[in-house]
């Protein structure tokens, strides 16, 4: 025994020193030679000689030391690791990091060591050492320990930074693992660091930091491979589940999601505007512009308001892809407007925007009355801008979405913002940079005859065949381009796109298209590739991180380059459907920076800008990489290419493309003519990528294949690719552990359906299996870092981080789950939460940063390509870690081959053209050795496959095998299920079709039939399989079923197909037990990606020596038998088949119903055929079906035999014919039942009497929903039980002490002792006791005494039989009061009415207020369904006595849909049940099975249809609205409401009764259609439901009128039902063969249950009498716990029914809120049927008076004094009613606010009070016929404004209020302020209630800062009156009589200029300018007298000086 070390290197270390080494072994030190100038290649070797074996508790220590000569030694450096690995190994080599003095790593540091053992002996445990079992944990789930690359990393995981796992599970670690988790402990090696003693440090180190050389890739390091233990796996299951192949997903089930992103689907989004709250702006008027797309709608006009309340409907239809839908962006966008006759443009207030992806990712595909919060783009701030409340819905084919109810605090807008994650309302801005780098590799794009006529045009500046290329960004409704590059592949942009907007962007993707730009015609894109937002950001508080991409590439896929004039698979260059070639790649980062509000400002928009080139260095280090396939098998080609040589390509990115135009920088630098050796230089890449053309040849011309023989074709190529495996790596190990527990889980679910009792532990291995698999993955996470290699991205890290955190918590939450994994019910409950763990592996699979590119292989014909099979690198990839490496990487796979687009998803067989069988391999250079190691052996070992780790030799071009194995399949076929109809009549001739290895054999062809019975062994000989035995066991290759239609003219029509691996026996192996016989199982069929059926089948594939030859070891086949006299074939031998077993089956033949016409002639004489088994019964034919479509004789049987198994059970089918003149018949339709055990019989349990007949009393609690609270206070009275047994015949009258139960509630009592102490509740029904329930309060139509045992003293009353019913207390009341109690509650009742009892069980419904459910408490309430009856799992569809089958005639696949194929349905029901029959069904001669069977004669019965309203009606009219009305038609009747059609309505309040009588079985089907009134044209149907009232009438649910919650002969609630509840019970009881019911002293009895209730009841007369129908009803509603079989009675509801068009299937129009009422004609019926007519609002008066204002800001200047002023007036309306403004007068020039009115205005409105909303009548548009209703709130709106003479008034403020919860006013103006109207304690009154009030209040104007300001106080006195007090009070109008108001006391000068001129003049000038008045007149004067003194000077001179002389 020995241990050798030998040092091989140390280092880097400084050279000016020397340094050695001492060794630490058991105590014992050794020394290294002393080696100067510190040389890093040491080679010390080093020797113990041992005298005992290594442990594992050995550890080898190595410290480095400076060596000094005159000083102590330096120390430097350490390592430290364990020997444990030696002992599995005999050899390992290490390199690992050294730790310093402080116990951290060394940067760039690392030791290379190999140590060595002999150990005593020689090695003695070699073998497999990857294969690790682990059984099961029963202990805390930690990772089991690993060989470790990093010796610095601890495996305390409760001390890690990124450990989740609590301290105190993890300081148990050691003590909790299973025993075979500790022999794997002491197995594994172990590096880490320690103390001096050994012992392993606690101290968390963060591997993510530490320094690994660039060369080290995840998974692979220098020396030897890492090892890691294998996940284990669950035991096999001994019967096995249908069989789900790993090839079936791969192949076909991923198909169906790639179809959604081709085919078009219908989509709807909903759109509803409720209204918006604190608009931005001042007097606006808003409207909301709704954006989907480019589709644009938009609201009506709100004016003058910052809350309208729009309550709008839009409805946005797109058939269109599922990706093109989603991607759409949602735009909410307020505006404000110049009102509607304005020609003023919009200005926007306010936005809000979201993808459709994100409201579909959201609870229910719906956001439902949340508030959107508006922010301006343009504004820099980003300051709020006001909410809207929306309700957004998107609606698909098979989701429908169903109306949340009213929400709790809908008014809080905080708490119900729109925002996915719940996030603040003011989201910040960010800048959102896509850096564009470069594109490589695009490809060549004009070329062919197109192009040469666009040169024509553009005179030659197009003459290139390279390309113009730019990027195109769509991001959260931006799209941005960058510059565009001409005439390049290889395009350099260096830009950035800068997008601002909010943070977190409400949009799940982001679009990048790369576009070819185009002169001529419109650009073309090459590629599109799409971020998924979830995928590069994650939301968490504490460890979520920014959206971050790369810097890397992306590799961008789409169409062919075929070069074609038109380009067929174009739409694959736009991301619709997989793309199907290489496009090129492109560098491209994402980063996100969010601004911070208080620092930056930033609008929203988008710019591009240069950034500098990318360094080579960040996108990591190429490697070179080589890919290999070997094609052993191409089969199953198309025969229209048999005359063709066929050839296949194999291309990795450009690599291996040598068809197209390489556009590679590599394709030039590729070696095309490399034989043996490749000796040239590094930089020159080698491939040989196609096969040599071979002409397919064929084994029966139903496929071909390629004969390649022994000689198995290979491929390889070399390319180069930046080294991130890492990424791949740890997407493989999730997706390994993601698939184990899918394919579990899948088990486990046949498992619970089967109640398997294997179950439990079968779950507790998948348990485990996950725990060891999640653990794993973290111990390796936490061994790597990655952080220091070249092309390390931030999301790199980030997701590294996220995964290792995923995994410990699903491995915690699996190992809690485990635990507690004792019962089939838990895990049954725990299904759903493993649901969210495979979407968050499956989130965490797929990474969006691509390491390599895909891998295409080409099934290539003359040059041009034909199909595709697209592997992704992750599934080839090479790996030494096995849980790293691909699932199919060095294994032979099966790839169906199809062509490119659309056609690759078809339904027919032509979308797959061929299949191969091919060994792919992808790796590293390095690792080139190890493709040969999967393939399969017994091949000539020629040079290279010898030496295939020999870098310079190039992998073989085939391989040829001398090693040959004969084979003969037997497959054996039973039986098919629910396969497709491909014919007219419903039925398809099926066949199936074996295809394996090159040999196609086909079963025989079983006509009209969709479950075909085959039970038929198909050999198949002259199979030659290559390869030695071993790999022939492990993988024979998988075998192809295609199940087909025959069809006599034309091709057979494909069905489904499916894959199979067959059992293999050699030649020296035993057919025996438990490998033989092989076992049937079911194989899932698929078409197109759907689920098309199922086929029992099994495989077996046994070794011959010679084809033909009947060997003693093959196991002998049964004789060959015929069917149908023709054909011959071998059955499947007993010992496969299932066993059989006698059942019978017995048939209600009841009738058949709506059966359409066929060949133009009704169906007169059905008769109906049943087929089980082979075995077929049929009922009579039916005389006359217009007459009575029922039969005469119901009941048949079918004794035959049938699996014992039931999961292979063949399915019933029905088919009903009509028979003709002269014998003739034709096939009406069929049907298919797969689910039989629902059928199953089960016998009823004797009882004596009842179901308590264990008992000896029993008394029943019953809770009342309307219980008052006082009564639960109050403790429980026992009943005088010797009084109530004695008046009970055969009662004990000594009864004893019982346990008791509680029945209320759920139904599960909990057991009372005598002493009142709770016991456990006993499961069996017979054991239930219960006790007395004394209090029980009247209704509030009852109002008798809260004690129903008080009776006046002396008294005796009688029930309806006559019986005397004695009393045991007195009742004291005079008759006084009761006559008053009995008016008063009379009167109440008159005030109460059906709309009543509705809102009140809305309220309770939608778990409102304290205050609603007050106010309704008084009243009974009704049950309110949110879907259909029927579909309400306690009904169970009503199919406890018949049942509908759907009849189908004509071609079915998924795609059609079915209720267009339904051509009528057959009534009738099975039971099965094994031979010999239990005797309870045997007693029962005429009915057998069925117990209640009713009678078969035309029954005539009166249907009452209650309409209520309909809701989110899909509108039909070109504006958004519909005018809906109601059609009802039952058989040959039809009611046609269209003269009661609603106005431009989608929620329509019907309330509209219907009453038709029908004869059953005649007429059956209801059908309630809504349609749309059109003025011109035909009327437009929007949507029907029907209602099966048969099921209804006959069902024992009684669901043909619903019993209320109280029981009352007058009012509201009066009982409708024409038997009354004692009837009801006393038909029951006698139906179920109980004893009683016996009613006495407000109880009944009923076996020996007793229930108690009211006794008192107020009659129609309105007197108070005593009566047993309260009891009566109160056992009626718990007759499902009475009678012990669960058949609840359906109580009074309203069911929502949903509307479907034809035209749109699936997708939901709407749905009615109705019910239906069903009564036989032969008993009296109650004549008034339940007025449910809407309730016609009132007509109210307002009256307010304008008294004052005060404080108003003066906005105005006074032109002559320059004072501020205002013109003041007051403007007021009721909301809704803005054509009927009021305004008072103006009171001018108020200088200080006030303004002096005395001013009424009166407004008419009607108003509903139980909708608290205001009727609003008018019409829309001057072109509208007729009225629209709207319903707005009960707002009073006051404006106040300042009057001007030559521009618009200037608004001041304003002030909305609710009347019905109005801030009080205050007595003075000074008290007034903002405080009334924000703070919500301010005190409020409801003017509906207190009809007038009067006071200050305030107005409110906004800022330049959007701030509240107080704009002024107004006086005003509001006045409430009906209509009737309005006509005895007359007011008139302003200040007019009657009732005048004074004039106000305004100053003198408060006049207008126009309407007081002079008194203008005289208060405007003459007291302000008196003075300078005066002045100017005397200028005036003095000017006048100086003008006439100057005029008459001259005159007077001239006088003087010339006097006048007389002649």
């Amino acid at each position: 025994m020995a241990l050798f070390l030998s040092i091989k290197s140390v280092g880097p270390l400084k050279s000016q020193f020397a340094y050695f080494a001492r060794v630490l072994f058991r105590g014992e030190s050794e020394q290294t030679t002393i080696l100067s100038n510190a040389v890093e290649e040491w080679n010390q070797d080093l020797d113990w000689r041992l005298d005992s074996p290594l442990t594992r508790e050995d550890f080898i220590e190595i410290k480095v030391y400076q060596f000094r000569k005159h000083m102590p030694n330096r120390f430097i450096c350490r390592f430290k690791t364990s020997l444990r690995s030696l002992l599995i190994e005999e050899k390992l080599e290490l390199a690992e990091n050294l730790l310093d003095v402080n116990n951290a790593v060394l940067p760039n540091s690392l030791i290379v060591l190999e140590l060595s053992y002999s150990p005593p002996g020689g090695r003695k445990n070699k073998g497999n050492n990857n294969v690790w079992s682990i059984d099961h944990f029963d202990g805390p789930h930690v990772e089991p320990c690993v060989r470790r690359r990093t010796s610095v990393t601890s495996l305390d995981l409760a001390e890690s930074e990124t450990s989740d796992i609590p301290l105190e599970i993890a300081k148990k670690i050691t003590a909790k693992f299973h025993p075979n988790i500790r022999k794997v402990f002491k197995k594994l090696p172990f590096g880490g660091q320690g103390d001096e003693n050994g012992n392993h440090s606690d101290k968390p180190t963060d591997s993510d930091d530490s320094d690994i050389v660039d060369e080290e890739i995840l998974g692979y390091k220098h020396g030897k491979p890492i090892e890691l233990p294998e996940v284990p796996h669950p035991p096999p299951l001994e019967q096995p589940a249908p069989q789900r192949h790993r090839e079936i997903y791969k192949s076909f089930a991923n198909l169906d999601k790639e179809r959604e992103m081709v085919v078009s689907q219908c989509y709807e989004i909903n759109v509803r505007i409720l209204e918006a709250r604190q608009l931005s702006g001042i007097n606006i008027n808003p409207v909301v512009h709704v954006l989907v797309g480019n589709d644009k709608k938009k609201t009506a006009v709100k004016e003058s308001t910052n809350c309208p309340l729009f309550n709008e409907f839009f409805v946005f239809d797109y058939q269109l892809p599922h990706a093109s839908v989603m991607e759409k962006m949602i735009t909410l966008e307020v505006n404000s407007t110049g009102g509607k006759l304005s020609l003023k443009s919009h200005s926007l207030i306010g936005m809000y925007k979201l993808d459709v992806q994100t409201v579909f990712n959201a609870p229910d595909h719906q956001f439902y009355r949340k508030w959107a919060y508006l922010t301006d783009p343009r504004d820099h701030g980003n300051s709020c801008k006001g909410y809207l409340k929306v309700d957004i819905a998107v609606i698909t084919r098979g989701i429908n979405v169903s109306t949340p109810g009213k929400v709790k605090n809908e008014d809080d807008i905080d708490n119900n913002l729109l925002s996915p994650d719940g996030g603040s309302a003011d989201r910040p801005r960010a800048k959102y940079n896509f850096n564009i780098y470069y594109a490589d590799g695009l490809p060549r794009m004009d070329s062919g005859i197109l192009p040469n006529i666009k040169r024509v045009i553009t005179r030659g500046e197009s003459k290139k065949e390279l390309t113009d290329s730019y990027v195109e960004v769509n991001f959260y409704g931006h799209t941005v381009k960058t510059s565009v590059k001409k005439h390049t592949y290889k395009p350099m942009w260096n830009e950035s796109i800068c997008i601002t907007d909010l943070f977190p962007p409400l949009c799940a993707t982001a679009k990048i298209q790369l576009k070819d730009s185009d002169t001529v015609a419109t650009d073309v894109p090459i590629a599109t590739h799409v971020f998924e937002m979830s995928k590069i950001s994650y939301n968490k508080l504490s460890k979520g991180f920014l959206p971050t991409f790369g810097p890397t590439n992306i590799f961008l896929y789409g169409s062919t380059r075929d070069f074609s004039m038109f380009d067929e698979n174009i739409k694959l260059n736009q991301g619709e459907g997989e793309g199907a070639a290489y496009r090129g790649k492109l560098a491209i980062s994402l980063t996100v920076h969010v601004c911070d509000p208080h620092h930056e400002t930033v609008s929203c928009g988008s710019k591009v800008s240069s950034i500098p080139s990318l360094p080579k260095t960040l996108l990591g280090k190429n490697e070179r990489f080589l890919l290999f396939a070997s094609i052993f098998e191409c089969s199953m080609i198309n025969k229209k290419y048999q005359d063709k040589p066929m050839e296949f390509e194999l291309s990795m990115g450009n690599y291996g493309n040598e068809i197209d135009f390489n556009a590679s920088d590599d394709a030039h630098k590729v070696d095309y003519h490399v034989d043996e050796h490749h000796t040239g230089s590094d930089h020159i890449l080698y491939h040989h990528a196609t096969t040599h053309p071979v002409l397919p040849d064929a084994f029966d011309d139903t496929y071909f294949f390629i004969p390649w023989e022994n000689t198995k074709p290979c491929l390889y190529i070399q390319s180069r690719w930046p080294g991130h495996l890492y990424r791949i790596y740890i997407a493989n190990m999730i997706s390994k552990v993601h698939h184990s527990l899918l394919c579990g889980l899948a088990e486990l679910e046949d498992l619970i359906k089967h109640k398997d009792a294997r179950t439990i532990d079968y779950f507790r291995a998948i348990m485990d299996e996950l725990i060891a698999g999640c653990n794993q993955i973290v111990l390796i996470l936490k061994s790597e870092s990655i952080s220091n290699r070249l092309g390390i991205t931030e999301l790199d890290v980030a997701r590294m981080k996220l995964c290792k955190r995923e995994m410990i918590i699903i491995s915690n939450l699996a190992y809690e789950i485990s635990v507690k994994s004792d019962t089939m019910v838990y895990i049954k409950g725990k299904l759903s939460t493993f649901d969210e763990i495979l979407k968050r592996m499956a989130q965490l699979i797929d990474s969006p940063q691509q390491a390599l590119p895909d891998i295409f292989l080409w099934m290539v014909a003359g040059g041009k390509r034909l199909a595709y099979a697209k592997i992704p690198a992750a599934d080839i990839i090479y790996s030494e870690l096995e849980c790293q490496r691909g699932v199919d990487c060095g294994r032979i796979t099966s790839f169906f081959l199809r062509v490119p687009g659309k056609k690759g998803y078809g339904f027919n067989e032509n979308a797959i053209q061929a299949r191969v069988r091919v060994l792919l391999w992808l790796g590293l250079q390095v690792h080139k050795g190890d493709f040969v190691n999967g393939i399969p052996k017994g091949y000539k070992l020629t040079n290279k496959l010898k030496n295939a780790d020999d870098l310079s030799l190039v992998p073989p071009k085939s391989v040829k095998y001398t090693e040959e194995h004969k084979f003969e399949l037997r497959a054996y076929l039973y039986q098919a299920r629910s396969l497709a109809a491909c014919d007219k009549s419903g039925f398809s001739d099926p066949f199936a079709r074996i295809i394996f290895s090159n040999i196609t054999v086909e079963t025989r062809v079983i006509r009209e039939t969709l479950s075909p019975i085959w039970d038929e062994t198909i050999r198949m000989q002259s199979i030659v399989l290559y390869g030695n035995l071993e790999d022939i066991v492990n993988n024979p290759g998988t075998i192809v079923i295609d199940v087909f239609d025959n069809d006599l003219v034309g091709s057979s029509e494909f069905l489904g197909r499916t894959v199979a691996k067959p059992n293999v026996k050699i030649l020296n192996e035993l057919y025996n037990k438990p490998k033989f016989p092989s076992s049937l199982r079911w194989y899932t069929l698929y078409k197109g990606g759907n689920e098309a059926g199922a086929i029992l089948a099994a495989f077996e594939l046994f070794e011959v020596q010679e084809f033909g030859v009947e060997f003693e070891y093959l196991p002998t086949l049964p004789a060959a038998v015929f069917r149908n006299e023709v054909e011959k074939v071998i059955p499947v031998p007993s010992m496969i088949r299932p066993v059989l077993r006698k059942f019978r089956i017995q048939i209600l033949f009841w009738g058949v119903r709506d059966m359409k016409k066929l060949q133009l002639q009704a169906v007169v004489h059905p008769q109906v055929e049943v087929e089980c088994g082979g075995q077929i019964i049929q009922s009579e034919i039916c005389s006359n079906a217009k007459k009575n479509p029922n039969f005469n004789n119901v009941i048949a049987a079918l004794d035959l035999e049938l699996p014992e198994n039931p999961l292979f059970w063949a399915p019933i089918a029905i088919r009903v014919k009509d028979y003709r003149n002269f014998g003739r018949f034709s096939l009406v339709g069929s049907c298919e039942i797969d689910n039989l055990e629902k059928f199953w019989y089960k016998p009823k349990k004797k009882r004596a009497g009842s179901l308590f007949a264990n008992q000896k009393s029993i008394n029943i609690k019953m809770s009342n929903e309307t219980q008052s609270p006082a009564a639960d206070d109050k403790p429980a009275t026992n009943l005088d039980k010797t009084q109530s047994a004695a008046a009970i015949p055969g009662a004990h009258s000594n009864p004893v002490d019982l346990p008791t139960v509680d029945f209320a509630g759920t139904g599960t009592g909990h057991l009372i002792n005598g002493n009142g102490d709770m016991m456990q509740s006993n499961t069996d029904r017979h054991s239930a006791i219960v006790s007395i329930d004394q209090q029980h309060p009247q209704a509030s139509n009852d109002h008798a005494s809260n004690n129903p045992n008080e009776v006046s003293a002396g008294k005796t009353a009688k029930n309806q039989n006559g019986r005397p019913i004695t009393r045991a207390t007195t009742l004291k009341r005079s008759a006084k009061s009761q006559s008053q109690a009995s008016k008063k509650d009379k009167a109440d009742l008159e005030k109460i009415d059906w709309w009543s009892k509705y809102y009140a069980s809305q309220n309770k419904n939608n778990n409102s207020n304290s205050a609603d459910r007050k106010a309704s408490a008084d009243i009974d309430t009704l049950k309110i369904y949110e879907s259909e009856l029927e579909n309400q799992l306690e009904f169970d569809g009503f199919k406890d006595v018949i049942q509908s089958f759907p009849l189908f005639r004509g071609k079915r696949d998924s795609n059609t849909d079915e209720n267009a194929k339904i051509v009528g349905n057959f009534k009738g029901n099975f039971k099965i049940c094994r031979l010999p029959l239990p005797s309870c069904a045997a007693e029962n001669v005429v009915n057998g099975m069925f117990t209640d069977v009713p009678p078969t004669k035309p029954t005539n019965v009166l249907v009452r249809v209650y309409v209520i309203k309909a809701n989110n009606l899909h509108p039909t009219d070109i504006n958004g609205k519909a005018d809906p009305y109601l059609v009802v038609s039952l058989g040959k009747t039809k009611i046609n409401d269209r003269e009661n059609y609603i106005s431009k309505n989608l929620n329509p309040i019907f309330g509209r009764p219907f009453h038709i009588e029908a004869t059953i079985p005649l007429e059956t089907t209801l059908t309630i259609q809504v349609y749309d009134m059109d003025v011109i044209g035909s009327d437009d149907l929007i949507g029907e439901t029907k209602i099966d009232i048969e099921n209804r009438f006959y069902s024992k649910h009684r669901p043909s009128c619903g019993l209320p919650v109280t029981y009352s002969e007058m009012g509201y609630n009066k009982w409708r039902d024409p038997l009354k509840p004692t009837q009801i019970l006393n038909r029951l009881c006698k139906e179920e063969k109980l004893d009683g019911p016996y009613y006495a002293d407000g109880e009944v009895t009923i076996g020996k249950c007793i229930i108690t209730g009211p006794s008192e009841l107020i009659d129609s007369r309105g007197r108070l009498v005593v009566t047993d129908e309260h009891v009566a009803l109160k056992a009626l509603h718990q007759w499902h716990k009475i009678s012990g079989k669960g058949m609840k009675l359906v109580p009074e509801h309203i069911e929502t029914r949903p509307l479907y068009h034809a035209s749109r299937p699936g997708v939901e129009q709407g749905n009615l809120e109705m019910w239906v009422d069903i009564f036989a004609l032969g008993m009296p019926i109650p004549d008034d049927h339940v007025d449910i007519s809407p309730r016609k609002p009132a007509r109210y008066e307002l009256r307010v008076i304008v008294w004052n204002t005060e404080d108003v800001i003066c906005n105005d200047h006074n032109m002559l004094t320059g004072e501020q002023m205002s013109d003041i007036y007051v403007k007021c309306w009721i909301k809704g009613h803005e054509d009927n403004k009021q305004s008072t007068d103006i009171h001018h020039k108020s200088y200080t606010g006030e303004g002096n009115f005395n001013w009424r205005m009166i407004f008419e409105l009607d108003y509903l009070a139980a909708e608290e909303k205001v009727v609003v009548k008018k019409k829309e548009h001057f072109y509208s016929v007729d009225e629209t209703e709207h319903y707005e709130p009960f707002h009073l709106i006051v404006q106040v404004w300042d009057a001007d003479l030559f521009s618009s008034d200037d608004f001041t403020g304003m002030s909305t209020f609710d009347l019905l919860d109005m801030p009080r006013g205050v007595k003075e103006p000074a008290n007034c302020d903002l405080k009334m109207l924000n703070s919500d304690s301010y005190p409020t009154f409801n003017l509906l209630k207190q009809k007038s009030a009067r006071g200050w209040f305030p107005v409110v104007a906004r800022n330049h800062k959007s701030e509240d300001i107080l704009a002024g106080k107004v006086e005003l006195e509001l006045t409430l009156l009906n209509e009737d007090e309005a006509k005895h009070r007359p007011a008139g109008l302003k200040r007019e009589a009657p009732e005048p108001l004074p004039k106000p006391n305004r100053p003198e000068d408060a006049v207008g200029w126009f309407s007081s001129p002079f008194k203008a003049c005289k208060f405007g000038v003459c007291r302000n300018y008196k003075r300078d008045l005066l002045i100017l007149t005397l200028i005036f004067l003095l000017f006048m007298f100086a003008a006439t003194f100057v005029y008459a000077i001259p005159g007077i001179l001239a006088k003087g000086l010339f006097p006048e002389t007389k002649t």
